[in-house]
């Protein structure tokens, strides 16, 4: 029909040849079977109290909107440009061989996005199980909210910006930058592997899984960074937090600005350069080889410095209550270095310590 289609059957329906309208209504009392191509350059509403599913032919709408107790539309071949209110009491998915923009509200059991191209997430998406997206462009968020028991998925890069509410973060990967703003307590199981990564949060932020970046890794957090399992692989890490314990055996190269109101440790498995600044109640930096200070490093309580190579300092200043420590030689000659007291420090080669002030 050129013009509007709209169906009510009471019973469950079956789609069987192909149908086009200018836009299309299906209200169904049972499950929806579509086995034949359905084409609107419009609105395709399916109001369905059972599940809607799909055979070896496309669907395509500009806007898909309805309600169902599942949706799996799951051809690769479906052409859907917007994504408007669905609600599903089951699982919810959606394979898309062009760009996608979810205006939404979404809200369903779990979730699973699959987009040839960029995927936009302008609208609400409320899903307490799991929420996959995978795009070959990018996944950005000018509006809305995700909250999701746990986000996975694969992009070009994704930045999600808004006040999110995601438990978990589970496998995600990206060949460009990921970032996530989460407005709660954040668990990351990964693996999450990105050129470079940013985790801004509202609460405690837990490593139990691998973070994998070639650039820089950004940790925010309004509570504690703690690492039960896992290892953080990146060329520099940054961030802000209560308190920091990487505890497992990370891959840092670059300890950049960092910045917590309590404790920070962090303990790596290969040399280590610190350009800082540092600034924390605590501080405790372990290495498997060299240990380089090149930047500012400031604490009022202790400084504990190990290092399987030589402790250097290239630039910088250590200010400190006291320092602690051990390595195979140590050499701290900035003269703006201000300690109060030498603790218990031990190397096999030459110690020297330049500061700034009395020491005890």
């Amino acid at each position: 029909t050129t013009g509007a289609l709209a169906v009510t059957d009471a019973r469950a329906l079956r789609v069987s040849d192909p149908v086009s309208a200018a836009s299309m209504a299906l209200t169904v009392g049972g499950d929806l079977t579509l086995a034949a191509a359905v084409s609107t350059p419009g609105t395709l509403d399916l109001e369905v109290s059972g599940a809607v599913t799909q055979g070896t032919a496309p669907v395509t709408a500009t806007t898909l909107l309805g309600r169902a107790a599942s949706l799996s539309l799951d051809m690769a071949g479906n052409s859907v440009a917007t994504l408007g209110a669905f609600t599903t009491t089951g699982a919810f998915a959606l394979a898309d061989s062009r760009p996608l923009s979810v205006s939404g509200p979404l809200s369903a059991a779990s979730a699973s996005l699959g987009v040839a191209g960029d995927l936009t997430l302008a609208g609400t998406m409320s899903i307490p199980g799991t929420l996959s997206l995978s795009a070959t462009g990018a996944i950005t968020q000018p509006g809305g909210t995700v909250a999701a028991g746990t986000l996975t998925g694969n992009a070009a890069s994704a930045s999600l910006g808004q006040a999110n509410a995601v438990g978990t973060l589970g496998a995600f990967a990206t060949t460009g930058g990921f970032a996530l703003t989460d407005g709660q307590a954040l668990t990351v199981s990964g693996p999450v592997s990105a050129s470079s990564a940013s985790l801004v949060v509202a609460g405690d932020l837990a490593l139990t899984g691998t973070i994998t970046t070639p650039g820089t890794l950004t940790l925010s957090s309004t509570g504690a960074i703690t690492q039960t399992s896992g290892t953080v692989t990146a060329i520099t890490l940054t961030g802000s937090a209560a308190s920091v314990t990487l505890s497992q055996n990370n891959t840092v190269t670059t300890l950049g600005a960092f910045a917590t109101t309590g404790s920070f440790a962090l303990a790596n498995g290969q040399a280590l350069t610190v350009a800082g600044p540092l600034l924390a109640g605590t501080a405790n930096l372990s290495t498997a080889g060299n240990l380089t200070l090149a930047g500012t490093v400031t604490t009022p309580g202790t400084l504990t410095l190990a290092a399987g190579g030589a402790i250097t300092q290239s630039g910088g200043s250590i200010t400190a209550g006291v320092l602690a420590g051990n390595g195979a030689s140590a050499a701290l000659g900035s003269t703006g270095n201000s300690v109060g007291t030498l603790g218990g420090f031990s190397t096999t080669g030459a110690f020297a310590l330049t500061d700034a002030r009395p020491l005890t």
